[in-house]
C-alpha cells in the first residue's frame, strides 16, 4: 500500500516538472486526505476470486479478508495480474487485469485480400471487377 502512495507522489511530481519546463501553469502538487482507489499491483498471490455455493462469489484480498461480490460473468482460469479496488459514491468496484496467454496463430490456408470500390452507378465493385 505504500508503494502505490509512493507511485501517486511520484506521478504528480512528475507531471509538475513537465508542467514547468513546458510553461504551463504547474499546479504544485497538493495533499489529498482520501484517495477512491487502492491498487495490488502483483496480484498474483495477494487477490483471488473463489466461487461459493448457490453462484455466489468471494473476492480475496490479502490483509482484508473476503469479500462477497457480484459478478457479470464467470471469471476466467488465468492468473490474476492487478486488482484495483475502487470507490465510487456508496458502492465499491473490483477492476481486475488478468495474465492471458497469447492465441494461437489461425490454421489452414490464408484468405487472399480483396479490394472494395464504393461508387454511384454501383454500390460496390470488387478488385476482381464484379459489381455488386
Amino acid at each position: 500500500m505504500a508503494q502505490e502512495t509512493l507511485a501517486r507522489l511520484n506521478d504528480a511530481f512528475r507531471h509538475f516538472f513537465r508542467r514547468v519546463k513546458t510553461g504551463e501553469r504547474p499546479g504544485f502538487p497538493r495533499f489529498k486526505k482520501e484517495v477512491s482507489s487502492l491498487t495490488y499491483p502483483q496480484a498474483y498471490d495477494s487477490v483471488g476470486i473463489v466461487g461459493g455455493r448457490n453462484g455466489t462469489w468471494r473476492l480475496h484480498l490479502s490483509k482484508v479478508g473476503d469479500l462477497p461480490i457480484k459478478v457479470h460473468r464467470a471469471p476466467p482460469e488465468e492468473r490474476i495480474k492487478t486488482c484495483t479496488v475502487e470507490h465510487e459514491g456508496d458502492r465499491w468496484f473490483a477492476v481486475l487485469t488478468y495474465e492471458v496467454p497469447d492465441p494461437a496463430p489461425p490454421s489452414g490456408d490464408p484468405i487472399s485480400p480483396v479490394g472494395v470500390d464504393l461508387g454511384l452507378t454501383h454500390l460496390a465493385v470488387l478488385s476482381d471487377g464484379e459489381a455488386v
